[in-house]
């Protein structure tokens, strides 16, 4: 289950192609490739979890899961120190005198390419939500498990295989601001309760102050000066932390519905397993969603 998302908006002229078409394009112009011996890094879509989908797709096609991979060489700071330095020091004790900047970070990108092909690799990926009927009016969102930066890699990523895919940061800032309110001011809220954990950021010098299992009252009396820049929220099915509304991001999100998992010697144990669990978090995260798009 994704314990962390950053949310975008599709832009309304956005065109998608079918979950199959997505599928073909994911597995030949976005494939994760391995790294080559001189390489640092290298990313790509992969197969979704257990199945050979590169694009998972459900409820036709209101959702669809991608994966994304990244490999990494893993090389020891002081190694590409330590050799750059030699480096320097010989070309320089050759040429008679010293190296500028430029010709510097030369020699030290040759000697990480060097010891990249000596490294071992680290590979890590995120799933990528693509929820394709919040609203009415044809909302759609792309959620990346991971915080902004890797979230604006994906999608840049996604571009490039697609041609085009307009989009712009999800950005809830009316309906997070109802949350809070409710959440602090002792109001109820039809769809979330405050869990205790909240943040504070001093308006003038940036400095925070924590809060772990607090009452609202117990916030309140230091809220004055402070922004609220991160609280929890829960309610029967989720908790989780907003944390950023530009674009909107969720962190420590649980999900309190589980699934009965398939006897181990079922025959597809994992596929089933992976089925329930996937279709379990777009349906609870479609609804928290919602709620950020004033649908309730």
């Amino acid at each position: 289950m994704m314990t962390k998302m950053t949310f975008y908006r599709l832009g309304e002229d956005a065109t998608l192609p079918s979950s199959e078409k997505l599928d073909e394009l994911l597995a030949t112009d976005g494939a994760f490739k391995p790294c080559e011996p001189t390489d640092l890094s290298r990313s790509g879509f992969i197969p979704v979890g257990p199945t050979d989908m590169h694009c998972y797709n459900m409820d036709n096609g209101h959702f669809q899961i991608l994966e994304f991979q990244t490999e990494s060489k893993v090389i020891p700071a002081q190694e590409i120190k330590k050799l750059t330095q030699e480096r320097i020091t010989a070309t320089q004790f050759k040429i008679g005198k010293k190296l500028n900047k430029d010709e510097k970070d030369l020699i030290k990108l040759t000697a990480t390419k060097e010891l990249a092909a000596l490294a071992f690799t680290r590979k890590s990926s995120v799933k990528v939500a693509l929820f394709n009927n919040l609203k009415a009016d044809g909302t759609r969102l792309i959620g990346v498990e991971s915080g902004k930066n890797k979230a604006e890699e994906v999608i840049s990523a996604l571009r490039k295989v697609l041609g085009s895919l307009p989009t712009s940061p999800f950005k809830p800032d009316d309906a997070v601001n109802q949350m809070v309110n409710c959440a602090l001011g002792g109001t109820e809220h039809s769809l979330f309760e405050f869990d205790g954990n909240c943040t504070l950021t001093n308006l003038a010098d940036e400095s925070e102050i924590r809060f772990k299992q607090r009452t609202s009252d117990e916030v309140n009396e230091h809220i004055a000066g402070h922004r609220v820049s991160a609280i929890g929220l829960t309610n029967r099915d989720i908790s989780f932390e907003v944390n950023e509304v530009n674009p909107l991001a969720l962190t420590k999100i649980k999900y309190k519905v589980t699934t009965e998992p398939a006897p181990k010697d079922a025959d597809n144990a994992e596929q089933i397993n992976f089925d329930a669990d996937i279709f379990l978090t777009v349906q609870t995260m479609s609804e928290t969603l919602r709620s950020f798009l004033h649908t309730h």
